[in-house]
């Protein structure tokens, strides 16, 4: 059966809240160990979807149907337990990613029986919609087949409560015999909405919210008896839809959001359709142009697991009670250091989280989306380069205000824009202008750090100085614990890395250089001082990039690489640079051509980086040591 591997998305996906707002710090999963035997406590029984289920030993071969019942076992220490999850449809929680990585996939979406009985499982847990015959069977089939099946409490109920879910804790705490460790983080869950309770209390104009599920032509797929509203709820929302049906979601049309008339849209983000679209099918909708949230661009977007039945709802609920009233948490003003346009460091503060972002830099954009903030651009440059493949949705659904990285002050004044971000050059005298004259207007500007030169700054561009992007965007939006598990996860993965070419000695780490471009008798370097150098070796070669620009056939040849790195743009492939490399005879000699050794590098995720930068580093050590990455 084929491993989950990998991180997303969206950053989205574990990072999926875009409204501006803290975050509760997650505590990690208990540490993985046996549970106790049952033997020496006897049977235990408990009730579930009005059946009786008794175990005499505690289980240990548990198959798990959705995710979500996976993370629950995980977060009870009980990993040790589940040899099979199913169905993984969004990116596992930070805290237990590579434990949830570790489990392997039975099926990509519900198994059916026979897969199911074939794993020879001795408990399944589940959510209801696995539980019928043309997926995994229904309880009544497996039990006759001697399997027990537990069912998610929430899933059962017409009405779905968070009490709900913390009796799925409580009965599998019992189940396993891990009660004291069912307690701990059924406490967890309770602290932390009690604490958002008691700041909310007071509110009496509270926030009206319309769940935006799916647009179909002039439908929209709502919710009101479900787990989402009850998180909306106790952030202090209302759900604008909560009693207009019995069911659980249901559609409505355009003309119930325009009587509803929101403070906010909360759009779902699951499936193949990116959230980008139905963002844009509201708002190029202009019969929808008066309604409040339109009309102020406030919008929300969350991962649909995030409000599903499962423990991840309760930092949902922190999540969204900071996006609702973020003056009650206390986040702003916030102050943070970054640089003008001749690279002098000063200090900018933000009296209250950007809403309306102007970005010039596709390396930025594609940042800002795997945090989460896509639905902040109001206004984006495509400029040079591509963003990956995973975001290329939600980078073409932006509005475009420039075919290149320099708009005119008059486009980017027209989008009423309160925080720009970009390149350093772009603030020059020619371009956008100084700093300066955007603060005096009261626009924020963020100038990424690796584009920052001169005056503070002439230290060289590295993986550091992006982890410094992240984190001030973190403090900027409201979101550092998103953004702080982003570097977390970065950095682990690159110590990983490490920790592997470490073990090498220094003569058999193989010599690197970058090729940009390929001419009749030059190549474009790379300089000592660029990003290429820090991503080089941090995949553990040694970075031979000297000069930037044009440069001689002559010094590559000179510079004699064991490996040469490529960069691969769509108006400029790294296979057509490769072959041409390997086409001139000349070069024939020079070990990395003639041993076949190239390793392509997106132009995305060097040029200034983000987050996939990581992905760059792990596919740069792959190319460099691929017996050692096997």
């Amino acid at each position: 059966m084929k491993k989950l591997v990998s991180l997303i998305l969206s950053l989205a996906l574990v990072f999926s809240l875009t409204a501006c707002g803290g975050q509760t710090a997650q505590s990690p999963a208990p540490t993985q160990s046996p549970a106790q035997s049952g033997a020496a406590e006897g049977p235990v029984t408990i009730e579930n979807g009005g059946r009786t289920l008794t175990f005499g030993e505690v289980p240990q071969r548990v198959v798990c149907l959705n995710m979500q019942m996976t993370e629950m076992m995980l977060m009870l220490g009980l990993g040790d337990k589940v040899i099979y999850t199913c169905y993984t449809n969004a990116e596992p929680m930070v805290q237990i990613k590579d434990a949830f990585n570790a489990i392997p996939l039975l099926s990509e979406k519900y198994p059916s029986t026979e897969v199911l009985l074939g794993a020879e499982p001795d408990l399944v847990l589940g959510q209801r919609f696995g539980f019928t015959e043309d997926k995994a069977g229904t309880v009544e089939t497996l039990a006759d087949h001697g399997l027990p099946a537990y069912v998610s409490e929430g899933t059962l109920a017409s009405e779905e409560k968070i009490e709900n879910i913390y009796l799925d804790i409580e009965n599998l705490g019992k189940i396993f015999r891990v009660e004291d460790r069912a307690e701990a983080l059924i406490g967890e869950m309770q602290d932390k909405v009690a604490a958002v309770a008691e700041k909310t209390a007071g509110v009496e104009d509270k926030i009206t919210v319309f769940v935006m599920d799916s647009v179909k032509e002039n439908e929209m797929y709502t919710c009101a008896k479900s787990m989402e509203t009850e998180v909306i709820k106790l952030a202090g929302g209302i759900n604008v839809c909560e009693s207009d049906s019995a069911e659980q979601w249901f559609y409505v049309s355009a003309e119930t959001l325009i009587d509803k008339n929101p403070d906010v849209i909360l759009f779902n983000q699951y499936g193949s359709t990116p959230v980008e679209e139905k963002i844009a099918a509201i708002t190029s909708n202009p019969a929808l142009a008066n309604v409040d949230a339109v009309k102020n661009r406030r919008f929300m977007t969350t991962v649909l697991q995030d409000v599903n039945e499962s423990v991840r709802v309760a930092d949902t609920v922190t999540r969204f009670a900071h996006s609702f009233y973020p003056e009650l948490f206390e986040q702003y003003p916030v102050t943070i250091t970054s640089y003008d346009q001749e690279g002098l460091l000063y200090d900018q503060t933000f009296d209250a989280c950007p809403r309306r972002v102007v970005c010039n830099q596709p390396q930025a954009i594609q940042l800002l989306l795997a945090l989460g903030l896509g639905d902040k651009i109001v206004g984006a440059c495509r400029s040079v380069g591509d963003v990956n493949e995973k975001y290329t949705a939600s980078f073409e659904a932006l509005n475009f205000i420039s075919d290149n990285d320099s708009p005119s002050k008059e486009v980017v004044l027209d989008q009423d824009p309160d925080l720009i971000i970009g390149w350093g050059s772009t603030f020059g005298e020619s371009t956008l202008g100084p700093v300066s004259d955007w603060n005096d207007r009261g626009i924020h500007t963020y100038i990424v750090d690796n584009s920052a030169s001169g005056g503070d700054n002439p230290q060289p561009r590295t993986v550091e100085r992006l982890y410094n992007d992240i984190e001030n965007f973190g403090k900027i939006f409201g979101i550092e614990d998103r953004a702080q598990a982003m570097i977390d996860d970065m950095k682990a993965r690159a110590a990983k890395i490490a920790e592997r070419v470490d073990t090498l000695p220094e003569e058999e780490k193989v010599t690197v250089l970058t090729v940009q471009m390929v001419y009749e008798n030059e190549f474009f370097g790379r300089t000592s001082t660029d990003f290429t150098h820090d991503l080089i070796e941090k995949a553990g070669g040694i970075c031979l990039d000297e000069a930037f620009g044009k440069q001689s056939i002559e010094n590559l040849i000179k510079l004699n690489p064991d490996v040469i790195v490529v960069i691969n743009r769509t108006d400029s492939p790294a296979q057509e640079k490769i072959d041409s490399l390997k086409a001139n005879p000349s070069l024939a000699s020079v070990p990395a051509v003639a041993n076949d050794r190239f390793v392509s590098l997106d132009y995305v995720d060097f040029y200034g980086g983000n987050y996939e930068t990581i992905d760059a580093i792990e596919h740069l050590a792959q190319g460099f040591y691929p017996d050692l990455f096997q």
